[in-house]
Formats: C-alpha cells, structure tokens, sequence
C-alpha cells in the first residue's frame, strides 16, 4: 500500500497532486496529534499552587448557533442544531505570563482592570506555560 503511494508521485501530474495533498494531510493530522499529546503531558497532572493574578482584559463570548449537516451515505441526511451559550471571561496575569479564564457574569462584571485576584493555577512542565485552573473574588 505504501509502494502504491509512492508510486503516485512517478505518475501524471493528476497523481502528484493527489498525493502531495494526501502527505499534506497525513502531515497535518500527525502535527496535531503530537501537539495534543505535548499539551496534555505538559499541563495534566501536575498539582495546583494558589496565586494572586493581575486582571488585564475582559472577554466577552455572545451566543451563537452552529448547524451541522450529517449524511448517512445514502443521499438522505440530518441537521444537527447547536446552541451555544453566550460566556465571559477574564484574561490574568502572574509576572509575565497570562491566560484566561471562564467566569461568570456577575464575576466579570465585578473584576476591574488592574485587580489582583486569587487563583489557583499550574505552570507547563515542559513548556513553563500558565494554566489557570480557578478564580476567587472574595
């Protein structure tokens, strides 16, 4: 099978291009399964510390609606409807590193730019990013 690949790239130009584009995705789909691992080895399991970080933005996410159409193959089909709620959030800064968080809107509405908030938060194991895992307002 891997031969019949590669004997893709000898044939027409029509060939080429389909294999070319076949190893782009291959390539593609590898990259983010190996991003994802790095990701998960870099921020799972890895005990929580408390911290105080600084409120540097505020996001806000409207709702939305995303229509999904699902074939069955055999020229018939389904629309999936999906709602989702809308959502805030606060982007947070310990020294020079910043992430964001999910809170809620009375919590968005009371944290001022500039307010120092206790969190708990983990820093990458590999790649020293933050992690915040939970914000107090009081």
């Amino acid at each position: 099978m891997f031969s019949d690949f590669i004997d893709m790239f000898r044939g027409d130009w029509i060939e080429k291009i389909v294999a070319t584009i076949v190893a782009m995705c291959f390539a593609v789909v590898v990259w983010l399964v190996c991003w994802g691992v790095f990701v998960a080895a870099d921020s799972w399991f890895i005990d929580d510390r408390d911290g105080v970080a600084e409120v540097c933005g505020h996001g806000y996410h409207p709702a939305w609606i995303q229509t999904i159409y699902h074939s069955n193959g055999k020229g018939g089909g389904w629309t999936q409807v999906i709602y989702h709620a809308e959502s805030w959030s606060l982007a947070m800064r310990i020294g020079e590193l910043s992430d964001s968080v999910s809170v809620s809107q009375r919590f968005h509405d009371e944290a001022k730019l500039g307010q120092q908030i206790p969190v708990r938060y983990r820093n990458g194991r590999f790649s020293d990013d933050l992690y915040i895992t939970d914000a107090r307002l009081h």
